[in-house]
């Protein structure tokens, strides 16, 4: 499928009832009707108001991620300070059919079970109770910009407000650092082993 929008590098893509909503680093966000071939936009939505009313000044820079959780369609806001390094996300449940998207209100605060993980165009979903090594209610984002950088995940924890930057795997370094390292940009999460026992 090619789509004539967005414009701009797509931070976060899901699908959801039917419809595919896609945002882009410049602050928009399209939600898609894929019952019709080609499919149809029904709206692009320009999150700058919406964040302005809710921060005069931002916190930090702001990057949208569309995010399917439990039946829902989320905005996940990923706020990034000095050397864009990340320093805050918020969770937002917002109304996508009202005239217009107010984030001061339907913010998340509670994931139940799931935890969300965000990368660089892609974004899922999953339950601390079918995945019993990821923490529940927390925000995964893998460091995946231009700028040099120690850590290879950063976890914000919604309930906190905690974060906690996870440096890379040793067996992926070769010299310390992001350049020198594997780049995260993506997760992907195998339902069974890619291989079987071997026998001995």
């Amino acid at each position: 499928m090619q789509l004539e929008y967005p414009n701009g590098r797509i931070e976060g893509a899901a699908f959801h009832n039917g419809r595919f909503y896609v945002s882009s680093i410049n602050m928009s966000l399209d939600i898609f009707d894929l019952q019709h071939h080609p499919p149809n936009r029904l709206r692009r939505i320009c999150l700058y108001a919406p964040l302005q009313a809710r921060y005069p000044r931002y916190p930090g820079n702001p990057i949208p991620h569309a995010v399917a959780c439990n039946n829902q369609m989320l905005l996940v806001i990923v706020y990034r300070g000095p050397r864009q390094a990340v320093i805050l996300a918020e969770v937002h449940r917002p109304d996508w059919d009202a005239d217009r998207l107010d984030l001061r209100e339907h913010k998340v605060s509670d994931l139940g079970d799931y935890s969300l993980f965000l990368g660089r165009g892609d974004t899922l979903a999953l339950s601390a109770n079918e995945f019993p090594a990821i923490r529940r209610n927390c925000v995964y984002f893998v460091e995946h910009d231009t700028y040099k950088h120690e850590q290879w995940v950063v976890v914000f924890d919604l309930g906190s407000n905690d974060l906690e930057r996870i440096p890379h795997p040793q067996e992926h370094l070769e010299g310390g650092g992001k350049s020198t390292g594997w780049l995260a940009y993506s997760w992907f999460c195998p339902r069974r082993p890619f291989l079987g026992k071997q026998a001995l």
